[in-house]
């Protein structure tokens, strides 16, 4: 069974937990994008959160800057800068978890892209026939 779930938002990276004297706590920057996401995902996902081996396919879509032109942005594709992809299926992986699938560990196998389009989107695509 194959589910395809879309996050109209930034693709953002996971900041790193900041560490006080006393205590550690999460940038709010990535506190606030993984609500959104979750909220997102409540609205797509209306079933038990999976509980299998999964294949998951990351797109990650950025807007293009507007300083550039219009003959850039059609050759113009990939997007090579930060954030890392790796950062990003974090911050998404974790938000989803006791949503979409039980914990993000079952992710077993999947591929990602990283480019530029017309609207800054996440998109998932979730496998459970692996």
């Amino acid at each position: 069974m194959k589910t395809t779930i879309t996050f109209d938002i930034n693709p953002t990276g996971k900041g790193r937990p900041r560490v006080t004297r006393t205590h550690t706590y999460t940038p709010k920057k990535t506190k606030d994008a993984e609500y959104a996401i979750q909220l997102m995902a409540r609205s797509q996902f209306k079933r038990e959160p999976l509980r299998c081996p999964l294949r998951v396919d990351w797109e990650f879509v950025f807007e293009h800057p507007k300083s550039w032109s219009k003959k850039c942005k059609a050759e113009t594709y990939w997007h090579t800068s930060k954030p890392d992809f790796d950062n990003i299926m974090k911050l998404v992986g974790d938000a989803l978890n006791g949503i979409v699938w039980h914990d993000d560990s079952q992710i077993c196998t999947g591929g990602y892209s990283k480019h530029y389009g017309e609207k800054a989107c996440v998109k998932i695509t979730i496998d459970t026939d692996i």
